[in-house]
């Protein structure tokens, strides 16, 4: 089943948000950004390279819309390479280089909307004001 398939199959909000855990709102609203991020991936991949932008095979998974769903699909349901392949309709080891290429963009783009959890922490002191409201924390 390809991605194109998959995406007219999703006919309600209730579908899309078991796939990727968003409504169709918030995917439109992450869809630019992620779209830009793309675009500057591609264009630092081809800075230095003698081939234009587009030139060679085209990917399996084409458009950004297509990539946005493969990512936050494995981001929601961590299905093993060989299972994302299969879903999408590419092989395990392409599903690998999609989700190893999309993974960063991804997390740029949530980084710009502010819903990425704060995980690094300077000082204990940081930690603590992070935590306060909890009594206890198992790490």
């Amino acid at each position: 089943m390809s991605v194109k398939e998959i995406s007219e199959k999703i006919k309600t909000e209730r579908q899309l948000r078991a796939i990727t855990g968003l409504n169709y709102k918030q995917f439109s609203i992450l869809l630019p950004v992620f779209s830009q991020y793309m675009e500057e991936m591609k264009q630092d991949k081809h800075k230095n390279k003698e081939r234009k932008i587009g030139s060679g095979n085209k990917g399996a998974i084409e458009t950004p819309t297509e990539k946005l769903l493969l990512i936050l699909f494995y981001l929601r349901c961590y299905p093993t390479f060989d299972v994302l392949g299969f879903t999408f309709g590419i092989s395990g080891d392409s599903a690998h280089k999609y989700v190893y290429r999309l993974f960063e963009v991804a997390m740029k783009t949530l980084y710009d909307f502010g819903v990425l959890p704060h995980i690094n922490f300077k000082t204990p002191e940081e930690f603590q004001v992070a935590f306060k409201e909890f009594d206890t924390l198992l790490i």
